[in-house]
C-alpha cells in the first residue's frame, strides 16, 4: 500500500462457513497471537434492531461463563456485527459425516456435554438448541457446546425456530401438556442427538411414520415429538454392542414425560462412567479400528434382522443384518474375480444383477457376511448405482474364516479439497477433502500430457500446458478421478490459489461485477488487471468491515482508492484505503480537549474532529500547533475514520481569512546614502518577516500592507497621509519603523530616510511629531506605533524612547493622544541583534512571534494592545537575558486627558503608572513619589490611586486597601477603585465583604441616559468581571468559615445586574458561567487526587480574573480619571 497503516486486530480472514444469518471466518488475533473464528452477521440482519438486540444480549450472557466444555466467546464487536470465538475443528455432524460414531465415544461425548450443560444451568442459562451441529470439537479434541441459539434460523430442512431445532426438540417446547420448558429440555435434545450420532446416516429411516404428519418435515418432527404414543425403540433392539448402562442412560434421556427423564445434568453425570479415549483420538484411529472390528465380534454395530424385517414392513427400504454364527469351515479354494457392470439393484432382497464383460448376465445374492465397497470405501448394497464397474471377489472358507463375497465397485468421482502435498517428480498429489476429517488421499496423475491442469482458469503458461509443478500446497482444487483396481487416476485438476496484489482502483464496472486494478509492473509502468468480484467477497475500508453497523460492499469503494486484494479467479478479499477530505471553516476550538468544530462548505451541520500527536497541521506554509489555529480559519482536512463520531485528522491545512479592518505601514531603512549614518543591518529581514507574519497569521489583507524600504523622506511625507485617509472608525492601524533616530539642536526628533544628512534633518528626515500627529488624526479605533531605533555612540543616533521624551519635553505638541507607542529599548539602551538568527533583531523577532498568535492570550484572533505590548516587553527581556545582555522595551501610553491636572501632576502620575511594567521598585519609593505627585495634583485622586495599585504589586495589600477604600468612598464614580477594593477582598478570601462590594459596584455603573444608547465594551466587560467573582464567592469557597458570602448579598448582585438590562445581564451571566467552569475543573482535579496542588490553587483569584495590578488597569485609570 502507499501508506503504512497499523495492523488490524483480527487479520487474514478466510471464509470457513456460512448460513443465512451469518458468515464464519478463521482469522489471526494479531494482538494475542492466536487463531480465532469471527462470526459476522449478514448485512440484512443488522437492520433488525430487535433481533440484533436479543443477539447481543444472549451473547453477553455467555461472555463471563467459562467452562472447558463451553465454546469461548473472546470478544464482542457490536459496531461491526461480529463475535470473536474460539476456533474449532468442526461440529460432530461434519466430522462423522456418513458414518456412525463409535459407542465408546458416545459415552465420553455425553459426559463432556453434560458438564457443559451443568455449568450453563447453574448460571440459569438454557441452551435451547442442543444438536449435533452445535456440539463442537476443539483442536485439543474436547467436545464443547456452541451456538447457544444466538443465530436463530427457520430455513433448513431440520427447522430452526426460536425454541430450538425441531428435529431434536423436547416435547414441552411444542405442547404445554408435557410441562414447562427447563433444563430437562436440553437433556432430551442431547439424548436424541446421541442416538443420531450412534446410528449414523440411516437414523431418519427409523422414522417411516414421519410421513403421516405431512410433507413439511419441520412440522412432522414437531408432531412426532409431541405425540405421546410415538417412541424411539430401545437402542439395543437396533444396535448390538451397546452396554446396558449406556442403553438405560439413552432411554432415560429421551423419555417424553419429564418425570421419567433426567432432571439435571448432575444426575446424568452420576449415571455415566468415564475412562474412554478422547473423541478426536478415536476419529484418527477409526480406519485402523474398522479393520480390527472386522476380525472381532466385540460391540459390533449391525442392525438386527428382526428390526430390519419390521422396518421393511413399514416400507422404509433399509435392511439391518444381525450377526450370525460362522458356518462350518470350508476347504480353501481360490476363485478368479468376476468383472462387469451393474444392471439392477434389489436392496430389499439383497441382490444385484451384473452384466459380465462378455455380455452374460449374472445375479448375486448377498449374505450378512458379504461386503460392498465403492471406490474403496465400505458401503451398503443400496448405494450401488446402475453403470458402476464391479469386481466380485469370492473369498473361500478357510480354517479360520468363513467364505464371503467382496464386491468392489468403481465409478468416476469429483473431489473438492485443498492440496496438502505435490510430488511433481512422481506425479502425485495429496488433497484434504473439504468437509471431512480424513487427512487426504493420494491420487496418481496419469501423465502430464493426459491430465488437464488449470490454475485460476489459466491452463497454459508461455504457450505450454500447465504441468503438475504449477500446483502448490494450499491450492484449492476440484479433481475429476477415474478409479480402477490399480488405483485412482486424476483426469482433470482445476486449482485456485489466493494471490495478493496491491494497487489503485482504476475502474468499477458494477453491471459486469468487475474491478480494474492498476498495479506497478516492477518497471515503473502500470499494468491493468480486471477481475470479477466474488459475491461473498470480504470488503474493508480503512480497516473497517462495517460503517454505521452496515457491512461494506462494492458500493463503498471508489476509483482512486488504494487497495490490497486477495483473489483466485475472483476477488475474495478487498482491503481499501482512502483519505476522507473536507473543506470548511473552524467554528470553535477546544484547546484542552484537542478538538475542533468545523462547518463544511457544502453542509449546514458542524462536524467535530480530533487532533492527535500524529496530525499534521499547517497554517499557510508553516507547520504549526493546534494553539496557533483560531475560530474562523478556513481549513482543508483529511481523515481515514469514516465510522467514528469524532474522526482523528491525518492533516489539516488552514488559511486565515483576511480582516478588512486591519491596516499596516512598514518603514525600514537598512542602508543610507550618507556614510556618517551607521547601517541598520537587521532592517530588511525584520521587515519581510513581519510582513509575511501579519498577512499569513494576523490576517491583514495583503493589499492593506504598505511597505517602504530605503525610501526618501519626500515620498514618505506624501504617501503616509494618503494611506491614513483610507482608514475608517472600526479600523486598526499598526505602524512599524526600523531606522536610525536623531535629535536636532532644538531636540526635535527625526527618523532617518534614505537620503538623511545630519546637518539637514528637516529636509532629509521624517519628523516624529509630524508622524504622530498624522497617526493621531486618523479615525482608526486602535493605533500602535512600534519604533525600532537604537542608540549608537558612533553616529549619535538615539532610541525611540528618547525621541518621544523629547516631544513631551518640548511642549510643541505631537505627543500621542490616542496612539500607543512601543519603543524597542529603554532609556540609554540600544536594540540588540539576535545571536541565533542572522540579521534579525530581538525586537523584530518578538513582534513577529506576537503577531503570529503568541500574544493572543484569549485566542480570539484579536490581539489587544496591552496583550501585544506585554508579550513583546517580556519576550525581548527574556531573549536578551538568555545571552547575558539587557534590553527593556518601553510602552508609552497616549495622553488625551484634559487639563484637569497640571502637566507636572499628570506627568508625575504617569511616571507612577509606568512603574507597573517595571521591576525592582519598593514601597518607600512608591510612597515618596505618590506624595510628591499628590501635592502637584491639588486633591485629585490620580496619584494615590496609582500608588494603591502599585502597593498591591509589591505585596502591601492592607496599605493598598486603606488608600483605595478612601478613594472609593470619596469618588464612587471612579469604578476602578471599586474593582481594586473588591479584588483585594477576594484575594484575602473575604467573600462576604467582597460580594457586598460587588453589589455597590453594580449600583454605581451608570446606565445609558437615552433609550437608544448602549453600554460601552469597557462597561460590559465590567459586568462580566463582576459575574466571575460573584460565582467564585458562591461555588469556590470550599472551606466553611465566616468568609462564606451572605445569600442576600448574592441575590442583590443578581438583581442589580438584571436591572441593567438584557445585554448587561447576559455578560454578567457569561462571567458566572466562565468562573463556574474553572471551579468544576479544579473540583475534578481534587476529586481525582485529593493531595494535588489544585486543592491549594483553586481559590486563587487570578485563575478567574486578571490581576488588578496589570497594564489594562493602567488603561482604566488613564481613561477613567483623566476626564
Amino acid at each position: 500500500m502507499a501508506k503504512d497503516r497499523s495492523k488490524k486486530r483480527y487479520d487474514n480472514l478466510v471464509l470457513i462457513g456460512e448460513g443465512e444469518y451469518a458468515k464464519v471466518y478463521s482469522a489471526e488475533d494479531t494482538k494475542l497471537g492466536r487463531s480465532v473464528a469471527v462470526k459476522r452477521v449478514r448485512k440484512q440482519y443488522l437492520d433488525d434492531k430487535e433481533k440484533l438486540s436479543r443477539y447481543w444480549k444472549e451473547a453477553q450472557l455467555l461472555v463471563d461463563v467459562e467452562h472447558p466444555n463451553i465454546l469461548t466467546i473472546y470478544d464482542l464487536m457490536k459496531s461491526k456485527g461480529c463475535l470473536v470465538l474460539e476456533l474449532m475443528k468442526g461440529n460432530l455432524k461434519q466430522i462423522y459425516g456418513n458414518r456412525p460414531m463409535p459407542v465408546k465415544d458416545i459415552r465420553e461425548m455425553l459426559l463432556q456435554v453434560a458438564r457443559g450443560l451443568e455449568c450453563l444451568h447453574k448460571n440459569e442459562i438454557t441452551h435451547g438448541d442442543v444438536k449435533p451441529e452445535n456440539l463442537m470439537l476443539s483442536r485439543q479434541d474436547v467436545v464443547k457446546l456452541g451456538d447457544f441459539g444466538l443465530a436463530r434460523r427457520a430455513s433448513d430442512e431440520e427447522g430452526s425456530l426460536l425454541k430450538g431445532t425441531t428435529k431434536y426438540m423436547a416435547p414441552e417446547l411444542v405442547s404445554e401438556d408435557f410441562g414447562e420448558v427447563g433444563t430437562a429440555s436440553d437433556l432430551y435434545s442431547l439424548g436424541f442427538s446421541a442416538l443420531e450420532l450412534m446410528i449414523g446416516p440411516q437414523f431418519d429411516s427409523l422414522f417411516p411414520d414421519l410421513i403421516a404428519f405431512g410433507s413439511d418435515k419441520q412440522m412432522a418432527w414437531m408432531m412426532w415429538h409431541c405425540s405421546a404414543d410415538r417412541k424411539f425403540p430401545p437402542i439395543q433392539t437396533i444396535l448390538e454392542g451397546v452396554p446396558d448402562d449406556l442403553a438405560k442412560v439413552l432411554q432415560k434421556l429421551t423419555e417424553k414425560p419429564q418425570s421419567d427423564r433426567y432432571q439435571s445434568a448432575k444426575e446424568l453425570i452420576d449415571d455415566l462412567t468415564g475412562g474412554t479415549k478422547l473423541i478426536g483420538e478415536a476419529i484418527r484411529d477409526d480406519e485402523a479400528e474398522a479393520n480390527e472390528l472386522a476380525k472381532k465380534k466385540k460391540r459390533k454395530r449391525r442392525i438386527k434382522a428382526a428390526v430390519a424385517c419390521c422396518i421393511s414392513l413399514m416400507l422404509c427400504g433399509v435392511i439391518f443384518w444381525a450377526i450370525q454364527e460362522p458356518p462350518p469351515k470350508p476347504v480353501a479354494k481360490v476363485v478368479d474375480p468376476v468383472r462387469g457392470v451393474v444392471k439392477n439393484v434389489l436392496p430389499i432382497d439383497q441382490k444385484f444383477v451384473l452384466e459380465l464383460m462378455k455380455g452374460n448376465v449374472e445375479e448375486y445374492q448377498l449374505s450378512p457376511a458379504d461386503t460392498v465397497h465403492i471406490n474403496r470405501k465400505k458401503r451398503l448394497l443400496s448405494d450401488l448405482q446402475l453403470g458402476d464397474r464391479i469386481v466380485v471377489h469370492t473369498r473361500p472358507r478357510t480354517e479360520t474364516a468363513s467364505g464371503f463375497l467382496e464386491v468392489l465397485a468403481f465409478r468416476p468421482e469429483t473431489h473438492s479439497g485443498v492440496l496438502t502435498s505435490v510430488d511433481a517428480e512422481n506425479g502425485k498429489i495429496k488433497i484434504s477433502v473439504l468437509g471431512g476429517t480424513d487427512e487426504g488421499e493420494v491420487f496418481d496423475l496419469a501423465s502430464i500430457e493426459e491430465t488437464e491442469i488449470s490454475l485460476n482458469e489459466e491452463s497454459q503458461k508461455d504457450g505450454e500446458p500447465l504441468a503438475i509443478s504449477a500446483l502448490a500446497e494450499g491450492d484449492e482444487v476440484i479433481v475429476d478421478l477415474s478409479d480402477d483396481e490399480s488405483g485412482m487416476v486424476a483426469l482433470k485438476v482445476v486449482a485456485t490459489r489466493l494471490v495478493s496484489i496491491e494497487g489503485l482502483i482504476r475502474k468499477l464496472d458494477p453491471p459486469n461485477g468487475t474491478i480494474t486494478i492498476g498495479v506497478d509492473d516492477g518497471g515503473g509502468d502500470e499494468q491493468l488487471i480486471t477481475l470479477p468480484i466474488d459475491p461473498a467477497c470480504s470488503i474493508t475500508l480503512n480497516g473497517l468491515a462495517s460503517i454505521d453497523e452496515n457491512l461494506l460492499s462494492v458500493a463503498n469503494v471508489q476509483v482512486g482508492d488504494q487497495v490490497k486484494i486477495r483473489h483466485d479467479i475472483k476477488i475474495k478479499n478487498l482491503d481499501a484505503y482512502r483519505d476522507f477530505g473536507d473543506l470548511g471553516r473552524i467554528l470553535s476550538i477546544d484547546y484542552a480537549g484537542n478538538t475542533i468544530d468545523v462547518k463544511s462548505v457544502d453542509s449546514t451541520e458542524k462536524q467535530q474532529y480530533k487532533i492527535t500527536p500524529e496530525t499534521s497541521i499547517k497554517l499557510g506554509l508553516d507547520s504549526v500547533k493546534l494553539t496557533d489555529l483560531r475560530a474562523g480559519d478556513s481549513v482543508e482536512l483529511s481523515h481515514d475514520s469514516p465510522d467514528e463520531a469524532i474522526p482523528p485528522l491525518i492533516f489539516l491545512d488552514a488559511t486565515r481569512m483576511p480582516n478588512r479592518n486591519r491596516w499596516v505601514i512598514l518603514i525600514g531603512n537598512q542602508s543610507f546614502e550618507s556614510s556618517t549614518v551607521t547601517e541598520n543591518r537587521t532592517a530588511d529581514a525584520d521587515l519581510e518577516s513581519l510582513r509575511s507574519t501579519l498577512v499569513e497569521r494576523f490576517a491583514v489583507p495583503e493589499n492593506q500592507v504598505s511597505v517602504f524600504v530605503n525610501e526618501s523622506s519626500v515620498r514618505l511625507r506624501n504617501e503616509i497621509p494618503n494611506l491614513l485617509d483610507r482608514l475608517g472608525a472600526e479600523d486598526e492601524l499598526y505602524v512599524y519603523i526600523t531606522t536610525r533616530g536623531y535629535l536636532d539642536k532644538g531636540d526635535r526628533a527625526y527618523l532617518a530616510a534614505k537620503e538623511f544628512v545630519e546637518t539637514k534633518m528637516e529636509d532629509t528626515g521624517l519628523a516624529l511629531d509630524w508622524l504622530i500627529d498624522q497617526i493621531d488624526g486618523s479615525t482608526a479605533k486602535r493605533k500602535l506605533l512600534m519604533l525600532d531605533c537604537s542608540t549608537n555612540d558612533l553616529d549619535k543616533s538615539v532610541n525611540g524612547l528618547s525621541m518621544v521624551d523629547s516631544i513631551q519635553a518640548s511642549k510643541r505638541g505631537g505627543y500621542p493622544k490616542s496612539t500607543y507607542i512601543l519603543s524597542s529599548s529603554g532609556e540609554g539602551e540600544s536594540g540588540l541583534a539576535s545571536t541565533e538568527k542572522a540579521n534579525r533583531s530581538l525586537f523584530g523577532l518578538s513582534l513577529a512571534d506576537a503577531f503570529a498568535g503568541e500574544a493572543d492570550q484569549q485566542r480570539d484572533s484579536d490581539i489587544e494592545t496591552t496583550e501585544l505590548t506585554t508579550f513583546v516587553i517580556e519576550q525581548v527581556q527574556k531573549l536578551a537575558s538568555s545571552s547575558g545582555r539587557s534590553q527593556r522595551p518601553k510602552l508609552i501610553l497616549p495622553d488625551d486627558t484634559p487639563p484637569r491636572l497640571s502637566d507636572a501632576a499628570r506627568q508625575a502620575t504617569i511616571e507612577l503608572l509606568s512603574k507597573l511594567g517595571q521591576k525592582g521598585f519598593k514601597e518607600p519609593e512608591i510612597r515618596a513619589e505618590a506624595l510628591a505627585a499628590e501635592r502637584l495634583a491639588s486633591g485629585e485622586p490620580d496619584p494615590m490611586l496609582a500608588a494603591g495599585i502599585l502597593l498591591i504589586r509589591v505585596g502591601k495589600i492592607n496599605e493598598s486597601l486603606e488608600i483605595l477604600e478612601s478613594i472609593r468612598l470619596s469618588h464612587p464614580d471612579i469604578l476602578v477603585s471599586h474593582q481594586a477594593v473588591i479584588w483585594i477582598h477576594f484575594y484575602k478570601k473575604h467573600y462576604k465583604i467582597g460580594t457586598a462590594k460587588i453589589a455597590e459596584l453594580l449600583a454605581n455603573i451608570p446606565k445609558p441616559e437615552k433609550a437608544n444608547e448602549t453600554y460601552s465594551e469597557e462597561q460590559l466587560s465590567l459586568f462580566e468581571w463582576a459575574g466571575k467573582l460573584r460565582e467564585l464567592a458562591e461555588r469556590g469557597n470550599w472551606v466553611p468559615s465566616p468568609r462564606v458570602p451572605d445569600p442576600q448579598n448574592l441575590a442583590s448582585c443578581d438583581q442589580l445586574a438584571s436591572e441593567h438590562g438584557a445585554v448587561a445581564n447576559a455578560r454578567y451571566l457569561e462571567g458566572r458561567k466562565a468562573a463556574g467552569a474553572v471551579v468544576e475543573k479544579f473540583q475534578a482535579e481534587v476529586d481525582a487526587d485529593p493531595d494535588s496542588k489544585s486543592k491549594l490553587e483553586r481559590e486563587r483569584i487570578d485563575f478567574y480574573v486578571e490581576k488588578i495590578a496589570s497594564p489594562s488597569t493602567v488603561t482604566l485609570i488613564r481613561g477613567g480619571l483623566d476626564r
